[in-house]
């Protein structure tokens, strides 16, 4: 059967006829919602929905290496990599594989971290003293001034000791 050509008339005119055909069909009945078997599970005891720990885990980190990017973030920012790596004479990658726990920094990158903290905290110590310098801190402020002691109304139930000697002279 061969398709003769239509006009773009004819055609929209078919398109609409299947369209009222249609909408003239009773609705199909709304199948129930699947309750997939992973949903089911309590999401609260592992992670969401049953997933992973939703906390990270940080990988295994070999001998030091946790102590030595710690004090590399402290000094040099939260993303040091790069700078830690110029800073010790290594190449990124391996401060990288310090990170991911793969490799562990040698003896000679810690002690040299070591050395190059405590000459910057001697130029932070010396800046600090050099800033607090050009505004000295104000004087301490003046005690005050003791005042007359005052005798204190006492419990009508205590005799006072000068009210009773002048009570009792004749």
């Amino acid at each position: 059967m061969a398709h003769r050509p239509r006009s773009a008339a004819e055609h929209i005119a078919e398109i609409a006829a299947r369209v009222a055909a249609r909408a003239m069909e009773p609705a199909a009945e709304t199948k129930p919602e699947r309750e997939w078997q992973h949903a089911k599970r309590d999401r609260h005891e592992v992670g969401g929905n049953g997933g992973p720990l939703l906390e990270p885990v940080g990988p295994d980190l070999r001998f030091g290496a946790r102590e030595v990017l710690k004090v590399a973030e402290l000094m040099l920012g939260s993303r040091c990599t790069t700078s830690a790596a110029l800073l010790l004479g290594e190449n990124p990658r391996q401060v990288r594989r310090w990170r991911s726990g793969d490799a562990e920094p040698p003896r000679a990158a810690r002690h040299w971290l070591v050395m190059e903290c405590r000459t910057r905290i001697a130029e932070l110590q010396a800046a600090v003293e050099e800033l607090a310098r050009l505004d000295p801190p104000p004087p301490p402020p003046e005690p005050p001034a003791p005042t007359a002691p005052q005798r204190q109304p006492c419990d009508p139930r205590q005799v006072d000791l000068e009210d009773w000697l002048d009570a009792t002279k004749p």
